[in-house]
């Protein structure tokens, strides 16, 4: 595609040709007289062009000049303008002289400002007295040149690079000559289903940022840059303006890690225990069905968490462990109806339950655009293990060694690097849950806390947790009418 461009490309030529513009706006110094000679200058276009307005400007004062054959006499102050317009082949030459009908002037400020509906191939411009020392056109200019880069990986959370070509074009094909250089903004827009909420509107920097968004899947966006000259943001658009070809730009979709933390503490026996269970499997088969084909980095873990020992102590059960072990989407497809959960039987370290789950999630290779996931699933308060969560938890007197969960989760880097990016949705079940708690671990993770009464609630809470986890959108934390 054909780019604006002015040639020749230094002050001081008689005649300026200008390119593939709608346009052009040329700055005048005339020595202005009340007799003869007279300052004149020229303007030639094609005679097909669309719309064509051409208009002479002094101070705050302006006049429009023929675009059509025929011919006015004008008066601009205490300025007669003559201006004529011709044929000429396939062209329009208008043709424009000044006097003064009072106070002669020099060096006297003018602009000329030319505009049709479309990018014309060539405009001609001339004022036969300019001269590299002695300029009288100070400054000509045509549309800018629109365009630009995307810099940055594409990935979830990085940031992305928007950088304008110049406006003002290259030293050989330039769209402005001459000083001073015009103030120049840039808008930028786009299009596709995806919403960014710092994505750059209009500045008047050639370079802006945002952060590539969470996306569940793949998506494409169209980006488009719309650049102008002599008026900044928000606009209104100056008359010389261009509009870049769009880019497509693909967000990719990270790594989604989720791990199910499932209580499997005594109080948990019978239907609740069932349900619990039946969910479980509910969530792991929702989630297949999410990301399969997705990520091939994408894994799963469902773990359950008891403590036989009933006490503090700075070592974890060994109960606590994977029932599900970390696996890709196409291989816990073929897991997840046989899984094993074992039967409810003892107390309720949940901070050991939630430590384990993070650890298994740092064990996963390190990628700066994953996103991690956990789901905790309880009915009662915790009373064992080597890590507490809430601080009006009882600990026996002497006990040592035992961790807060604040600090334990950030205990090295491998769970700082997970926390960064780490979601935790905690469901209660019944009435002697620690709803204060369990609301706190959510609201501090990015995440939701829900409770529900009637254990055929839970897979309809692990449903929602888990499609808002995996779509980067919040589920309601009011709970359902009954509950």
């Amino acid at each position: 595609m054909p780019l604006p461009s002015i040639s020749p490309t230094a002050v001081g030529s008689p005649v300026y040709t200008v390119h593939q513009s709608k346009g052009l706006v040329a700055d005048l110094r005339l020595d202005v007289g009340s007799t003869a000679p007279f300052p004149f200058f020229a303007l030639r276009f094609p005679a097909d062009a669309d719309i064509v307005q051409v208009t002479l400007i002094r101070g705050t004062e302006s006049v429009e000049l023929p675009s059509a054959p025929g011919s006015d006499d004008m008066t601009l102050g205490n300025r007669r303008v003559l201006a004529e317009a011709m044929e000429d082949g396939t062209d329009i030459v208008l043709g424009v002289e000044v006097r003064a009908a009072s106070a002669p002037a020099v060096g006297e400020v003018w602009s000329v400002r030319a505009q049709a509906g479309s990018p014309q191939a060539q405009w001609q411009f001339t004022q036969s007295d300019n001269a590299p020392g002695d300029l009288t056109i100070t400054r000509i200019m045509c549309d800018p040149l629109a365009g630009f880069t995307i810099g940055g990986p594409a990935g979830v959370g990085q940031q992305m690079t928007l950088t304008a070509l110049p406006a003002r074009g290259t030293t050989t094909d330039p769209t402005v000559v001459g000083i001073p250089a015009p103030t120049t903004a840039y808008r930028w827009s786009k299009s596709g289903a995806v919403t960014i909420p710092d994505f750059p509107g209009c500045s008047t920097s050639p370079q802006s940022v945002f952060t590539m968004p969470v996306v569940y899947a793949p998506k494409t966006i169209e980006i488009t840059e719309e650049v102008w000259f002599e008026t900044g943001c928000p606009g209104p658009v100056g008359m010389l303006s261009s509009t870049s070809a769009p880019q497509t730009l693909t967000i990719e979709a990270g790594p989604r890690h989720l791990a199910l933390v499932l209580d499997r503490s005594g109080s948990m026996s019978g239907p609740r225990w069932q349900n619990a269970t039946t969910a479980a499997q509910i969530l792991g088969n929702l989630y297949v069905a999410m990301r399969t084909g997705i990520n091939p980095a994408d894994r799963i873990e469902q773990l359950v968490f008891e403590d036989t020992s009933c006490s503090w102590h700075p070592i974890p059960d060994p109960l606590i462990q994977p029932v599900l072990a970390a696996s890709d989407p196409d291989t816990a497809d073929g897991l997840i109806c046989d899984l094993e959960y074992g039967p409810a039987g003892s107390c309720t370290p949940i901070g050991d339950g939630l430590i384990r789950a993070i650890d298994d999630l740092a064990a996963l290779p390190a990628q700066a655009d994953a996103e991690y996931t956990i789901v905790l699933l309880t009915d009662g308060y915790e009373n064992s293990g080597s890590v507490w969560v809430s601080p009006s938890t009882p600990l026996p007197a002497g006990t040592s060694g035992i961790l807060s969960f604040a600090v334990a989760r950030q205990t090295g880097a491998a769970r700082q690097r997970v926390n960064q990016r780490l979601s935790l949705y905690t469901i209660g079940l019944g009435a002697t849950v620690q709803e204060d708690v369990l609301d706190s671990l959510a609201a501090q993770s990015q995440g939701v806390y829900r409770h529900v009464v009637e254990v055929s609630q839970i897979a309809d809470a692990m449903a929602q947790m888990a499609a808002a986890s995996h779509s980067a959108e919040r589920v309601p934390s009011t709970p359902d009418p009954g509950t």
